[in-house]
């Protein structure tokens, strides 16, 4: 029997939401987990001569010995789904097992001469699913498979693709949602279009529910050297499985290499150190480095654009909502230091761990381990002190 999956996409890059698979999820055993390799490591073993290409070349040359393969005969694809700047997802029937998947690959007319398309397009699809393979995390989204065959061959032909789980909807839409009923369930707020704080029950539900789930996804992708670079709802996807938090859109994330030395030379990431790229991100979350064109950042990006997200998560309002240009987002957010309102976040000690996340100062926030911490507090004291205050 088919399996049903529900699929959104939003903005200008395809958002795959994806459903979970109790049964592969099972099947991703602690045996298994032991045989994911680094990055590094997957393509270091199987990387051969640089293929040449018009402005460039793709170092990639990998065989995924963990993941699954996919023969393109057995993939019926269904319907197109969402489309990017330069990628395309479709929704597929698998003959052989009776499952409906979301994948990705490239836009046909980008590939139409496959000397005009430039190497760092097909070097990040090839990178996001290198990434994936290496990640075995209940809160970021799995990799099922990829195209059968040599990758590098896959990419001169313009037919590679990679296979993910369909989730039933986005943090995005969620927002959506909560803000329309709290309008419809208060008629000044409707009215005067005045969006309401949530109440305190759900504050900790949404820590408890949401919040915990993307620092443990982060948190484990830091602990692998892998930076994210693009934290927002968008992007932050549920599972059918006990609508649990998934990461996905891999994209534009990369394995942090501190020696400059070691990452020019990173089996994975050779040729270019395209790691600390300029601009990088969607600028609502974009933390000023990143903005301010630095090239030496790290993982304190993330956990920038984890605290506006956090902020965004507790108030229902979207934030910078007034700045309309990226040209705005570096002078008044970048440069002046302005930050979303705390006034609306009532409990004080997670106003402290969003203005410690959102520092203009990379070195002054936590890291996800302390993140993690601070809001398990956070969540046991609001559950004590309302048990104390219904005794």
């Amino acid at each position: 029997m088919v399996r049903n999956f529900v699929v959104s996409i939003f903005s200008k890059k395809e958002k795959i939401i994806t459903s979970d698979d109790e049964n592969h999820d099972k099947g991703r055993s602690s045996s298994q987990e032991e045989g994911i390799r680094s990055a590094s490591e997957i393509v270091s073993d199987r990387l051969q001569r640089f293929h040449k290409e018009m402005n460039g070349t793709i170092p990639y040359d990998v065989s995924f010995c963990n993941v699954r393969k996919f023969r393109e005969e057995d993939i019926n694809i269904l319907k197109l789904i969402g489309r990017g700047a330069f990628s395309k997802v479709n929704q597929a029937y698998h003959t052989n097992s009776d499952e409906i998947y979301a994948i990705k690959s490239l836009k046909q007319r980008l590939l139409s001469n496959q000397h005009h398309v430039p190497s760092e397009i097909l070097a990040d699809l090839a990178l996001e699913t290198a990434i994936l393979a290496t990640l075995c995390h209940e809160n970021i989204i799995t990799l099922r498979g990829i195209k059968d065959g040599d990758i590098i061959q896959s990419l001169e032909k313009n037919d590679f693709f990679i296979v993910l789980d369909l989730l039933t909807e986005t943090l995005h839409d969620r927002l959506i949602k909560w803000k329309g009923r709290h309008q419809r369930c208060h008629y000044k707020t409707k009215l005067f279009n005045i969006t309401r704080v949530p109440n305190e029950a759900e504050v900790i539900r949404r820590l408890e529910d949401i919040a915990i789930g993307i620092v443990n996804g982060m948190e484990y992708m830091h602990s692998k050297r892998i930076i994210y670079r693009d934290l927002k709802p968008m992007n932050i996807g549920f599972g059918k499985l006990h609508d649990q938090v998934k990461i996905f859109d891999l994209g534009l994330s990369r394995e942090y290499c501190e020696n400059k030395h070691q990452q020019i030379h990173s089996a994975l990431f050779s040729v270019q150190p395209r790691l600390m790229t300029i601009g990088v991100g969607t600028p609502r979350y974009m933390a000023p480095e990143i903005a301010m064109h630095e090239t030496s950042y790290g993982f304190p990006v993330d956990v920038y654009s984890f605290g506006i997200l956090l902020w965004q998560l507790l108030t229902n309002r979207t934030p910078f909502n007034n700045i309309s240009s990226p040209i705005q987002f570096v002078t008044i957010v970048s440069k002046k230091g302005r930050r979303p309102s705390l006034l609306y976040v009532k409990c004080r000690e997670l106003k402290i761990l969003i203005k410690a996340c959102w520092s203009a100062s990379p070195d002054n926030r936590p890291t996800f381990s302390s993140i993690k911490e601070s809001l398990k507090s956070i969540i046991n004291f609001q559950y004590s002190d309302e048990q104390l205050r219904s005794s």
